[in-house]
């Protein structure tokens, strides 16, 4: 399943002019991060996301993805 799913995304980015080997496509998402940082005096936490590359934009997009550049505060459980 795992193998036809990349050669899938292969495909369609090699389709929206953006050709990609698997392992351009690995380096590329592995630099994607999200870091959680905790409210010293309560107990809100909040999303910092890394940068992403154009590549990666373009490999996000392809699956109709949109990556958020921005933080934001995580709900708990409870509330989602």
């Amino acid at each position: 399943m795992a193998y036809c799913l990349i050669e899938h995304l292969r495909y369609r980015l090699k389709v929206m002019g953006h050709p990609m080997s698997v392992q351009q496509i690995r380096e590329h998402l592995s630099r994607l991060q999200l870091s959680v940082l905790e409210h010293l005096e309560n107990p809100d936490q909040y999303v910092l996301p890394s940068s992403i590359s154009a590549e990666a934009k373009h490999i996000y997009r392809t699956v109709g993805l949109k990556w958020n550049p921005y933080r934001f505060r995580l709900k708990p459980l409870r509330d989602r």
